[in-house]
Protein backbone atom coordinates (compact mmCIF):
# COMPACT_ATOMS: atom_id res chain seq x y z
CA UNK A 1 0.00 0.00 0.00
CA UNK A 2 1.21 3.81 -0.80
CA UNK A 3 2.92 5.30 2.00
CA UNK A 4 0.80 8.62 0.82
CA UNK A 5 -2.44 6.89 2.07
CA UNK A 6 -4.10 5.71 5.57
CA UNK A 7 -7.17 4.70 6.76
CA UNK A 8 -8.54 7.94 8.79
CA UNK A 9 -11.89 9.60 9.32
CA UNK A 10 -12.43 12.12 6.48
CA UNK A 11 -13.22 15.01 8.24
CA UNK A 12 -14.22 17.39 5.05
CA UNK A 13 -16.64 18.39 2.97
CA UNK A 14 -17.53 16.47 0.34
CA UNK A 15 -17.38 18.24 -3.18
CA UNK A 16 -18.27 15.52 -6.47
CA UNK A 17 -17.34 13.33 -8.82
CA UNK A 18 -15.22 13.71 -12.03
CA UNK A 19 -14.33 11.28 -15.22
CA UNK A 20 -11.64 12.04 -17.22
CA UNK A 21 -10.45 10.80 -20.58
CA UNK A 22 -6.69 11.03 -21.92
CA UNK A 23 -7.82 12.33 -25.60
CA UNK A 24 -7.39 10.46 -29.03
CA UNK A 25 -7.16 13.58 -30.71
CA UNK A 26 -4.84 15.18 -28.84
CA UNK A 27 -1.38 14.87 -27.14
CA UNK A 28 -0.73 15.01 -23.67
CA UNK A 29 -4.06 16.09 -23.09
CA UNK A 30 -7.07 14.74 -21.17
CA UNK A 31 -10.30 16.14 -20.63
CA UNK A 32 -12.62 16.12 -17.24
CA UNK A 33 -16.63 16.10 -17.12
CA UNK A 34 -17.19 16.81 -13.35
CA UNK A 35 -19.87 17.73 -11.00
CA UNK A 36 -19.76 19.24 -8.07
CA UNK A 37 -21.83 20.58 -5.06
CA UNK A 38 -20.98 23.82 -5.99
CA UNK A 39 -21.88 23.39 -9.98
CA UNK A 40 -24.78 21.90 -8.38
CA UNK A 41 -26.03 25.04 -6.90
CA UNK A 42 -25.05 27.34 -9.77
CA UNK A 43 -26.61 25.10 -12.26
CA UNK A 44 -28.37 22.09 -10.78
CA UNK A 45 -28.05 18.62 -13.19
CA UNK A 46 -25.28 20.44 -15.38
CA UNK A 47 -22.18 18.78 -16.34
CA UNK A 48 -19.07 21.12 -16.06
CA UNK A 49 -15.54 20.70 -17.69
CA UNK A 50 -12.12 20.80 -17.62
CA UNK A 51 -8.68 20.15 -19.18
CA UNK A 52 -5.49 18.47 -18.01
CA UNK A 53 -1.77 19.12 -20.20
CA UNK A 54 0.83 16.83 -19.34
CA UNK A 55 2.17 13.47 -19.90
CA UNK A 56 -0.34 10.78 -20.53
CA UNK A 57 1.73 8.16 -22.47
CA UNK A 58 2.07 6.28 -19.65
CA UNK A 59 -1.54 6.86 -18.70
CA UNK A 60 -2.81 8.85 -15.81
CA UNK A 61 0.06 8.88 -12.83
CA UNK A 62 2.20 11.73 -12.54
CA UNK A 63 2.54 15.07 -12.40
CA UNK A 64 -0.15 17.56 -14.69
CA UNK A 65 -1.99 21.42 -14.81
CA UNK A 66 -5.38 20.96 -14.83
CA UNK A 67 -7.87 23.91 -15.03
CA UNK A 68 -11.65 23.55 -14.26
CA UNK A 69 -14.84 25.64 -16.13
CA UNK A 70 -17.80 26.44 -14.17
CA UNK A 71 -21.72 25.70 -15.15
CA UNK A 72 -21.57 29.17 -17.43
CA UNK A 73 -17.68 27.63 -19.04
CA UNK A 74 -15.73 30.47 -17.04
CA UNK A 75 -12.78 29.22 -15.75
CA UNK A 76 -13.10 28.05 -11.99
CA UNK A 77 -9.95 26.77 -10.84
CA UNK A 78 -6.40 25.75 -11.85
CA UNK A 79 -4.42 23.56 -10.10
CA UNK A 80 -1.23 21.04 -10.26
CA UNK A 81 -2.25 17.80 -10.44
CA UNK A 82 -0.74 15.11 -8.71
CA UNK A 83 -2.02 11.71 -9.34
CA UNK A 84 -0.24 8.47 -7.86
CA UNK A 85 -1.05 4.70 -8.83
CA UNK A 86 -1.63 2.35 -6.04
CA UNK A 87 -2.67 -1.55 -7.75
CA UNK A 88 -5.65 -0.77 -9.66
CA UNK A 89 -6.59 2.65 -8.14
CA UNK A 90 -5.51 6.06 -7.61
CA UNK A 91 -5.01 8.99 -5.41
CA UNK A 92 -5.33 12.57 -6.96
CA UNK A 93 -4.54 15.30 -5.34
CA UNK A 94 -4.89 19.11 -6.07
CA UNK A 95 -2.80 21.94 -5.33
CA UNK A 96 -3.85 25.51 -5.62
CA UNK A 97 -1.31 27.18 -8.55
CA UNK A 98 -2.64 30.68 -8.07
CA UNK A 99 -2.23 33.71 -5.76
CA UNK A 100 -5.87 35.03 -6.08
CA UNK A 101 -7.27 31.76 -4.93
CA UNK A 102 -10.29 32.16 -2.46
CA UNK A 103 -9.69 29.23 -0.72
CA UNK A 104 -5.98 28.11 -0.35
CA UNK A 105 -2.62 29.91 -0.62
CA UNK A 106 -0.69 28.90 -3.76
CA UNK A 107 0.96 25.53 -3.74
CA UNK A 108 -1.55 24.77 -0.53
CA UNK A 109 -3.58 21.45 -1.17
CA UNK A 110 -7.40 22.19 -1.66
CA UNK A 111 -8.63 18.47 -2.92
CA UNK A 112 -7.84 15.00 -2.39
CA UNK A 113 -9.59 11.83 -3.81
CA UNK A 114 -9.34 8.58 -5.14
CA UNK A 115 -10.73 6.76 -8.15
CA UNK A 116 -10.28 3.48 -10.55
CA UNK A 117 -10.22 2.65 -14.22
CA UNK A 118 -13.60 2.56 -16.37
CA UNK A 119 -11.94 1.72 -19.76
CA UNK A 120 -8.11 1.83 -20.77
CA UNK A 121 -8.42 5.86 -21.22
CA UNK A 122 -10.41 6.79 -18.72
CA UNK A 123 -10.93 7.35 -14.75
CA UNK A 124 -13.39 8.16 -12.28
CA UNK A 125 -12.79 9.76 -8.64
CA UNK A 126 -14.71 10.92 -5.93
CA UNK A 127 -12.55 14.16 -4.33
CA UNK A 128 -13.46 16.52 -1.18
CA UNK A 129 -11.87 19.49 0.18
CA UNK A 130 -8.76 18.42 2.03
CA UNK A 131 -9.54 19.14 5.92
CA UNK A 132 -7.91 22.62 6.10
CA UNK A 133 -10.22 23.90 3.46
CA UNK A 134 -12.67 22.72 4.89
CA UNK A 135 -12.34 23.79 8.14
CA UNK A 136 -12.33 27.29 6.57
CA UNK A 137 -15.46 27.53 5.14
CA UNK A 138 -16.73 26.40 7.83
CA UNK A 139 -15.36 28.51 9.76
CA UNK A 140 -16.75 30.96 7.35
CA UNK A 141 -20.31 29.59 7.55
CA UNK A 142 -20.87 29.99 11.31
Amino acid sequence: MSDSFEMKTIKTLLVGAVEYTISSAEVGVATARYVSSGSMVMGAGTICNGRAEGDFSNGFAGQHLIRYYDVNGDLGGEYDWHIESVGDCFLIKWYSRSDEDRLAAKGELVFEGFGFSNSERSIVASYWFAEPVSERIAQALR
